[in-house]
């Protein structure tokens, strides 16, 4: 139960101070807790998802209808891999307060790879 209350505080934490903007959020420079180091690496993770957004948005442009539908049901069949294989890097440290990183930090190298890819 204190898991589950520990997470409900960290995710409200991490959406309410959201940073959208492209300049790094203070709480990058000062890391000084385990919720800014969360915080922090989930404004790292939604740069990198904008970039992945922005480079598969490119990709489509140039592509006709059946490419398009083959790129996008490659890039939903990664979403779910990308998800999954995130999900079992978490629970790699079940029960600890710094769980949410190991999860955050793969998104965030696997959303990168991905955008280089595409």
């Amino acid at each position: 139960m204190r898991y589950w209350l520990s997470v409900l505080v960290l995710t409200f934490a991490i959406s309410s101070s959201a940073d959208t903007s492209g300049l790094e959020p203070d709480v990058c420079v000062t890391q000084a807790t385990t919720v800014e180091m969360i915080q922090c690496a989930d404004w790292h993770y939604k740069q990198a998802d904008r970039w992945l957004n922005q480079v598969y948005k490119n990709q489509s442009k140039y592509k006709d209808a059946p490419a398009k539908k083959l790129l996008r049901d490659a890039q939903r069949a990664w979403i779910k891999f990308r998800d999954a294989e995130c999900q079992s890097q978490r629970d790699a440290g079940r029960g600890g307060t710094i769980v949410p990183l190991f999860e955050i930090g793969c998104l965030t190298s696997m959303t990168e790879n991905r955008a280089r890819a595409l």
